[in-house]
């Protein structure tokens, strides 16, 4: 589903090689939304950075978010970390262009669709004849393509991301290149959680901060009986898929972050390559489908409008939701319980091991 669909900049930032005065063929693609400026991220990026980075295209788009995340996906195999890619000056060239193509197809549906997509629906059940219901249930079963091949990836992409996390095991270090180990200490800290379940109502009234309407969409597939489909109806779709997903997370190690050998570093073996090649590959797969799938859905978010739904293509459920006691807001008005014991929470030491979704030793 839409995560974020606010306006922006999408951006191609490079670093400059002191000696040559030319980029190192290193981009970064990455996105500021609303009044925020690429300058002012630059700034950030620049700190600490002993190359000067300088933007190379800042594109204005409506639908930066998407385009940025479509991008990473379809550039995979130029990841050398989480938003930077290695470009030759073709594949630099390339890359712009299909931002600037992907532009013109999504930033028109998401400006359009704001003025919709937060406020409660007004009409009832949409009911399609003829070419345009033709035209809603073709984008409806392409739907359902794209959540079946996203859902097949996401299966085998977890079980070589468990396998993978099982040779791991207990280096501390990791495996050279393709797993990291993040370790948190035991602490006792304020926990906002235990402040909501102690303060008084009017203690939280006074923190209370209004939501956005809540947007609830659902296609409804011919071949699961018109129904949505959950997670359970995918397992059963892809049986052998998610059942070796499920095997291969029973066999990660447990280890206790005190266990873990803090010096070890586990050297990379053709096999464990060739496994983390196969993840980073489905890691890529998946999220493309994730993103075609959801400029699918604003397709036909864009025919349902004010309806509550289409009649035999999808539900749209947007509902005016509570006020929420909001944690910053917490802080404003009681600055000094952040510093009583009684709303404390004291939490074990933790280690976890993470597999990178690019290969930074090719």
């Amino acid at each position: 589903m839409v995560t974020k669909i606010d306006p922006g900049e999408l951006y191609f930032i490079t670093s400059i090689d002191p000696k040559t005065g030319k980029s190192q063929g290193f981009y970064k693609i990455g996105i500021v939304r609303n009044l925020r400026e690429t300058a002012e991220r630059i700034k950030e990026h620049q700190t600490g950075n002993p190359h000067r980075v300088v933007p190379y295209a800042v594109i204005k788009t409506e639908a930066p978010l998407l385009i940025e995340q479509i991008l990473h996906a379809t550039y995979r195999a130029n990841q050398m970390s989480t938003e930077w890619f290695k470009f030759t000056d073709t594949e630099r060239d390339a890359a712009i262009k299909e931002a600037k193509r992907l532009d013109k197809i999504h930033g028109p549906t998401l400006k359009a669709l704001r003025l919709l997509y937060y406020k409660s629906s007004t009409k009832s059940m949409l009911t399609l004849t003829g070419p345009a219901l033709k035209d809603a249930e073709r984008l409806r079963d392409e739907a359902y393509d794209l959540e079946e091949k996203m859902k097949k990836s996401y299966y085998l992409m977890k079980a070589a991301e468990y396998e993978l996390k099982t040779l791991s095991d207990d280096n501390g270090d990791g495996i050279e290149g393709v797993t990291s180990v993040k370790f948190t200490p035991e602490k006792e800290e304020f926990n906002f959680s235990k402040w909501k379940s102690l303060a008084s109502a009017a203690q939280k009234k006074i923190c209370e901060k209004p939501q956005k309407v809540d947007t609830t969409f659902v296609h409804l597939y011919p071949k699961n009986a018109g129904k949505k489909a959950t997670e359970g109806y995918w397992k059963k779709v892809h049986s052998a898929e998610s059942e070796r997903e499920a095997d291969e997370k029973k066999k990660i190690p447990n280890h206790l972050s005190s266990a873990f050998n803090r010096g070890g570093l586990l050297k990379r073996t053709t096999k464990i390559e060739t496994l983390h090649e196969e993840y980073c590959e489905l890691y890529g797969k998946h999220k493309l489908c994730k993103k075609e799938f959801e400029a699918k859905t604003l397709q036909i978010m864009m025919i349902c409008k004010e309806h509550e739904g289409i009649d035999t293509i999808c539900t749209w459920e947007r509902k005016a939701q509570d006020p929420e006691v909001n944690e910053s807001l917490m802080k404003q008005h009681f600055p000094a319980d952040l510093f009583d014991k009684k709303f404390f929470k004291k939490t074990d030491a933790k280690a976890a091991v993470s597999v990178y979704p690019f290969r930074p030793y090719v």
